[in-house]
């Protein structure tokens, strides 16, 4: 038996990676059974949503506590963290540079 993914012929070139994907195969059909698995998800959904927020607002914060410690120590006053702190943002995102990024933290 011959693989047909060799066989047949490749049609659209480039343009072929924005073709649908197949239809997934359905997992589940019983009522019951999908309403059991929507209020089991829906809770841990929730749960990791609430918690992901939470850290992020905390972490969000403790810049803003340390920043004067770090300009006294580095020397750096609030124009120079007006343009180190983009800079760092694209460092942890690996976002190219762009001016506009720049101009927009600093005034």
């Amino acid at each position: 038996m011959t693989n047909p993914a060799l066989t047949t012929p490749r049609r659209g070139g480039l343009l072929s990676i924005f073709r649908p994907a197949p239809p997934a195969a359905v997992i589940a059909t019983d009522p019951q059974e999908i309403a059991a698995k929507y209020s089991h998800w829906q809770l841990r959904v929730l749960i990791f949503a609430t918690l992901g927020y939470a850290t992020f607002y905390l972490v969000r914060k403790n810049y803003s506590v340390v920043q004067p410690l770090i300009g006294a120590e580095l020397g750096i006053n609030t124009s120079g963290f007006a343009w180190t702190v983009p800079s760092l943002i694209r460092v942890a995102t690996n976002q190219p540079r762009t001016i506009g990024v720049d101009l927009k933290y600093k005034f």
